[in-house]
């Protein structure tokens, strides 16, 4: 949608208008990026820079749905799927990635918050959104599709800067294909302060995947295709959990389709 905006408004038709920070469809419904309004809220202390409908509608559907951007709107999602396939034979369980301890957890939780906290801080003393406007995955993103957009809607290359842009999706690439194995999905997970907040919506979202403990046989295959490395198994199943709200989940429901005793189901309950 966002790389055939221009095309489309060189007939008169407006789709969408802006970027994954911020955007219009059909001049009718304006959304926001959570992080990105904090940001842009703490350096100009003022909310007339983004629409305050499009901040309640964005943590309205977020509130409700959980982390479902990161799964299902975000293009990095396919940046981290390149070569991935259902066809892809099933590792063993003696070759699964190994979970990540509680304590290990804990760890990394740490870490986010101090990144989150710490790009606020920085933030507020520079009175610019620093993370939103250089560092942040998303922009990144846009600016490139932007670019597409205009050499398809124009029909000519123009040569621009990609300096930073470039060196920051190859620096968040060497760090992710570097620790892939043992912590899939780095970024995401312990570094993005966007995926924080949509994580921690997990935990009040009433959209949840439900665990039928009488039906799970433990087999471990849901903890095989989770592309988050969440141990549903060990973590959720053997506690006697009845949903799964980890602030990891990223609502693609793998687990769910390749479940081969259905013991976990898409539900809406209690938070």
């Amino acid at each position: 949608m966002f790389i055939i905006q221009y095309p489309l408004h060189s007939y008169g038709v407006y789709l969408v208008v802006g970027s994954l920070l911020s955007s219009n469809i059909l001049k009718i419904v304006s959304l926001a990026d959570l992080f990105a309004v904090m940001e842009k809220f703490i350096a100009y202390k003022t909310m007339l820079v983004i629409p305050i409908s499009a901040v309640l509608i964005t943590s309205t559907t977020y509130l409700l749905l959980g982390r479902i951007f990161c799964g299902w709107i975000c293009p990095l999602d396919i940046y981290y799927s390149v070569g991935r396939s259902r066809k892809i034979v099933k590792r063993s369980a003696s070759n699964a990635v190994k979970p990540e301890s509680d304590y290990l957890g804990r760890v990394f939780f740490i870490i986010s918050i101090a990144v989150f906290s710490t790009s606020l801080l920085v933030t507020s003393i520079l009175a610019f959104p620093l993370f939103t406007n250089y560092a942040y995955v998303l922009n990144m993103l846009s600016i490139i599709m932007v670019r597409i957009s205009r050499i398809i809607a124009f029909g000519n290359i123009v040569i621009e800067r990609l300096d930073y842009v470039s060196a920051f999706m190859i620096v968040t690439l060497i760090i992710d294909v570097a620790l892939a194995t043992r912590f899939p999905r780095f970024w995401c997970r312990r570094l993005c302060p966007a995926g924080l907040i949509y994580g921690l919506l997990n935990k009040l979202s009433p959209l949840t995947i439900k665990i039928n403990i009488d039906k799970c046989t433990k087999c471990g295959v849901c903890d095989l295709v989770c592309p988050t490395n969440i141990y549903i198994t060990s973590r959720y199943i053997e506690r006697k959990q009845q949903s799964l709200r980890d602030i990891d989940c990223i609502k693609c429901f793998k687990c769910i389709d390749d479940c081969p005793t259905k013991a976990l189901t898409i539900a809406f309950t209690k938070p």
